[in-house]
């Protein structure tokens, strides 16, 4: 005989159980960019901004649902904008003008 005490949803691997969404503008933009990663739940983001040659420009953590504004000293060119939390990842071409 089983006896459940109580239920408690569990995660499915390979399944997305929270609604998330990067917004990042402007883009392109002149190096100053702002940034919100929103999410049913707060949690830690890792951010990480690179050359085309994969050269760490910027690297940061912040929370989800708040937005975060980030100012480049680069020439223009293309970048990569790269997050990562505990449930999903985001990678973005950022240009520079």
């Amino acid at each position: 005989r089983v006896l459940f005490r109580s239920c408690i949803p569990t995660e499915v691997p390979g399944k997305n159980v929270t609604q998330t969404d990067l917004f990042l503008s402007p883009d392109p933009c002149t190096g100053t960019f702002s940034f919100n990663i929103t999410s049913d739940i707060t949690e830690v983001v890792h951010i990480l901004v690179a050359d085309i040659m994969g050269k760490t420009l910027d690297r940061r953590d912040v929370m989800t649902n708040s937005i975060t504004n980030i100012t480049l000293n680069v020439p223009a060119g293309t970048y990569f904008f790269n997050a990562a939390s505990a449930h999903e990842a985001w990678n973005r071409k950022l240009i520079v003008q």
